[in-house]
């Protein structure tokens, strides 16, 4: 792996015993680039949400689908989810592609889902099932721990 996740412990959901925001650290230097969290937990549906940014000039390396794969494999290992979405505006192409290659599936179009930068946006929602995810694992070969590539 060429990131590490740290954890900012003020931010981390005790009650739940949620991962909270992950700062992503390059391992060859000691800064923060960017954050992925598992958020809006639901603990009675065994579902939450991925969330993630990313300083600009660290986009197109691959470090979010790094991130994005630990913090699926902890929701689903360490949390026992069932259900983790993802959601980005419908022009992202980058962050739908993180989601794909995290082996979430296009769930459909949210019409005017979203309001930012004074109007509604349109959002692409994806998902991913533990029963998926380790079915997956399994299909890979993949130990305990490992992530999709």
């Amino acid at each position: 792996l060429r990131i590490d996740l740290i954890s900012f412990r003020h931010y981390v959901s005790t009650s739940i015993g949620g991962c909270g925001r992950m700062g992503l650290v390059k391992k060859r230097e000691s800064r923060i680039i960017g954050t992925c969290r598992l958020t809006n937990w639901e603990p009675e549906s065994k579902k939450a949400e991925i969330g993630y940014t990313l300083a600009r000039d660290h986009w197109g390396h691959g470090y979010i689908t790094e991130a994005g794969n630990q913090v699926i494999d902890y929701g689903f290992r360490s949390s026992e989810l069932n259900r983790i979405e993802g959601m980005c505006d419908a022009e992202n192409q980058g962050s739908a592609r993180v989601m794909e290659k995290a082996a979430m599936s296009f769930e459909g179009l949210l019409s005017g889902y979203g309001f930012w930068k004074n109007e509604y946006r349109d959002i692409k929602l994806f998902s991913i099932l533990r029963r998926e995810y380790f079915e997956r694992t399994r299909e890979t070969g993949m130990d305990s721990g490992s992530h999709f590539k």
